[in-house]
């Protein structure tokens, strides 16, 4: 399946065109393309949080679709360590680890659990890792 020009946009930064497209009443911002990946799973999985402000800004997106191999926003967020994008979602109230199951997007333990945050960091080999707060 090729990309819908919404997800490139999305996927690439383009906060503008971004903009212009979501004003489009033929443009629907859950439609999947490339993966079965979503504009704002795209933007997510590639860190552009200004993105991630813009399609989450509308009422009508769906935050927790997952890809076709199961990984969510949260999921592809967590793993990637990028903190931002992992508090802009969980900030939004209607995220948890439980509801987008990080579990199943192949990450495990990356965001805030049971009511606690997670800190962030890399090991020697470069992979994120967490540990919840003293």
């Amino acid at each position: 399946m090729g990309d819908t020009p919404l997800g490139w946009v999305s996927a690439n930064r383009h906060e503008g065109v971004v903009k212009i497209l979501l004003g489009r009443d033929e443009i629907n911002p859950n439609m999947p393309g490339k993966d079965d990946q979503t504009p704002l799973l795209r933007a997510a999985r590639n860190g552009h949080e200004r993105v991630l402000k813009i399609l989450l800004g509308g009422n009508d997106i769906d935050p927790n679709r997952p890809d076709e191999y199961g990984g969510t926003q949260l999921g592809w967020a967590s793993g990637n360590g990028d903190e931002g994008v992992v508090r802009l979602l969980l900030g939004r109230g209607y995220l948890s680890p439980d509801e987008v199951g990080l579990a199943t997007s192949g990450v495990s333990g990356t965001a805030e659990q049971a009511g606690e945050s997670a800190q962030f960091s890399r090991n020697s080999e470069g992979r994120t890792q967490t540990a919840k707060p003293s």
